[in-house]
């Protein structure tokens, strides 16, 4: 639901309705006794002819609406969702949501029929948030370039990615992350779409059954 909202009294409830572009005179039955229209709702995917909204319902839909954008900034951050940042619950939006779960759950454990439910939030807080702690530490700029890498920024956002997986999916203690970081970096210097010449392919180098698979 892509709402836009054109006044600041939206909150007003006393009998207040919001009311998209056609006109509602007192005597409408969806208006009920309020003939003033406070805001706008547009909705991209319902018809013009929808227009009559309690406030409360509104702001449960933009509540709503700014949930999905944060998970969809948490989850494109993460590397699982490359499609519009807006609020609406798209299909591509759900596909990220069930890949996020198999790769740090090894399962779907919420549904995402409808919504983002308030488990899977919490899951796609936590990990983004660990990501973030990750991408911003200034030692990793510096071990990077210890290693011999010019523009370490290239190469940050896929280092803060495994590194966050491996401390909050996997478990790992620093002492692991730091062993498998470094068999990592032989491998593919940390890029998904490394490819050898004999056919492996990704961070591990993967080929054959294991690369059919991924």
């Amino acid at each position: 639901m892509e709402i836009k909202i054109t006044t600041d009294v939206y909150n007003n409830l006393d009998y207040t309705y919001v009311k998209s572009g056609r006109e509602h005179d007192a005597s409408d039955a969806n208006v009920g006794n309020c003939a003033e229209a406070v805001a706008v709702v547009y909705e991209k995917s319902e018809p013009s002819e929808l227009s009559a909204y309690r406030v409360n319902s509104v702001q449960a839909a933009i509540s709503e609406s700014a949930l999905n954008s944060k998970m969809k900034t948490y989850l494109k951050d993460l590397g699982f969702y490359n499609g519009e940042m807006g609020g609406g619950y798209t299909e591509e939006f759900k596909k990220a949501l069930k890949c996020f779960q198999n790769a740090y759950f090894g399962a779907e454990w919420y549904s995402v029929s409808d919504k983002v439910e308030s488990g899977l939030q919490r899951e796609i807080e936590n990990a983004g948030t660990i990501y973030y702690k990750n991408y911003t530490n200034s030692k990793l700029t510096d071990a990077l370039k210890k290693l011999g890498i010019t523009n370490p920024t290239d190469y940050k956002q896929n280092f803060a990615r495994i590194q966050t997986f491996l401390e909050r999916a996997m478990g790992c203690n620093k002492y692991q992350v730091a062993g498998i970081m470094g068999n990592i970096m032989q491998e593919s210097w940390f890029s998904p779409k490394s490819e050898s010449g004999n056919g492996a392919f990704g961070i591990i180098q993967w080929r054959d059954k294991r690369r059919e698979y991924l």
